[in-house]
């Protein structure tokens, strides 16, 4: 395990990404706060692992916590600081943070096809999105919401049949690819229905459908 210091300045975020040697077979990556208490947990994808905090109106000290859990060798890190994104609103920082967490750690050939947009949640805590994929092409779809609440999507094709379906606390992506074009419909269902109360946003990526390793 390593912990590096990082000062988050004020209406800004910081990206961190750690790359594993060819012999971590898994690596952690933690974002933890002292005040208030917070430990943010980074998403994984094999040997890599990304976790981005956003500041509000006041700094933040956050701490990085990467930790190699298979395996042994040197553990790269990376930050970036930026101002935060024109889409992202102060109510809503929590979810910015998640939702670059999942940018910072889209399928490589990925790339986001418009900008985040703010989630409309039923009073059960359902909320649907229609998405048209142009023929030949992959289309990933996920939702990012504050803090720790488990978010279920389903992705359904143009006949409503169900093509996937992914779990996640705060954050979770579905992604479907094919040679015809098709419209697809998305469904969010928080795990605490509850209306607007919880803040999430859409996040949709586009790639060419011939990217390597892309599910079909």
């Amino acid at each position: 395990m390593r912990s590096q210091a990082v000062a988050v300045p004020a209406g800004h975020c910081v990206m961190a990404i750690a790359g594993g040697a060819p012999r971590v077979g898994r690596v952690r990556l933690e974002a933890v706060e002292q005040s208030p208490p917070r430990v943010t947990d980074g998403l994984q994808r094999g040997t890599i692992a990304a976790v981005a905090r956003c500041a509000p109106a006041s700094a933040m000290a956050t701490s990085l916590r990467v930790i190699a859990e298979r395996g042994a060798g040197a553990v790269e890190l990376r930050t970036t600081t930026f101002a935060a994104p024109a889409w992202s609103r102060p109510t809503a920082l929590a979810s910015t943070s998640s939702a670059l967490t999942m940018i910072a750690l889209a399928d490589a050939g990925l790339r986001l096809a418009e900008p985040p947009r703010a989630v409309s949640w039923s009073t059960g805590g359902l909320a649907t999105l229609s998405v048209d994929r142009p023929a030949g092409r992959c289309a990933r779809v996920g939702v990012a919401a504050g803090g720790d609440e488990a978010i279920t999507l389903t992705l359904r094709d143009g006949n409503g049949a169900v093509v996937a379906v992914e779990e996640g606390v705060g954050t979770a992506a579905v992604r479907r690819c094919g040679a015809a074009a098709e419209r697809l419909g998305v469904e969010a269902r928080r795990s605490t229905p509850g209306g607007g109360a919880s803040e999430a946003l859409w996040l949709r990526w586009e790639s060419d459908g011939g990217a390597p390793g892309a599910p079909r």
